[in-house]
């Protein structure tokens, strides 16, 4: 893929910008005792939840979701709106003019003069919309513009998911 390294940058933003939305959300719970934030990374939470629940001999019921096409199926006006929302309220009250790039990673911090691999906030929305504007794949010998749904397979695909729903949970 031609954006590819682009790709791999909006991934390292995403990622600081979640684990920012996970650590302010921890902090609000020990005040507020109230979990407003249900992103995992791994089956662990839900499995330790489920034994604590089957200790207890509690649970009457239990259901699942499928999302499989709940992803592919989010207007892009929707998604741009959601993430845009989310890196304004990640840049508010920080002392951090931008997100700087560097081995695979992301740190907040006022870029130095001659980074070129540092973000601004104005950057990131404009990457983000660029993102989901070139969003093609190919069926055979056919392209075709995605113009709906999250790019999937792509690297920042879980990213923009989890924050998707994390904004309208």
């Amino acid at each position: 893929c031609s954006i590819k390294p682009l790709l791999k940058d909006v991934t390292c933003i995403l990622k600081l910008l979640q684990n920012n939305v996970t650590n302010y959300h921890d902090k609000r719970r020990v005040w507020t005792n109230v979990s407003n934030f249900w992103v995992i990374q791994n089956n662990r939470p839900v499995t330790e939840r489920i034994e604590k629940i089957n200790n207890a001999q509690k649970a009457k019921t239990v259901q699942t979701f499928d999302f499989s096409t709940l992803y592919t199926k989010i207007p892009h006006h929707l998604l741009k709106g959601a993430l845009e929302k989310i890196v304004d309220f990640c840049f508010e009250g920080g002392n951090s003019d931008g997100i700087y790039i560097e081995n695979g990673k992301a740190f907040w911090r006022k870029p130095k003069r001659g980074e070129y691999r540092t973000y601004t906030k104005v950057d990131i929305k404009k990457v983000l919309k660029f993102v989901m504007n070139n969003a093609y794949f190919q069926v055979n010998s056919q392209v075709f513009q995605q113009v709906i749904g999250i790019p999937m397979g792509s690297d920042p695909a879980p990213f923009i998911a989890n924050l998707f729903l994390y904004f309208y949970e």
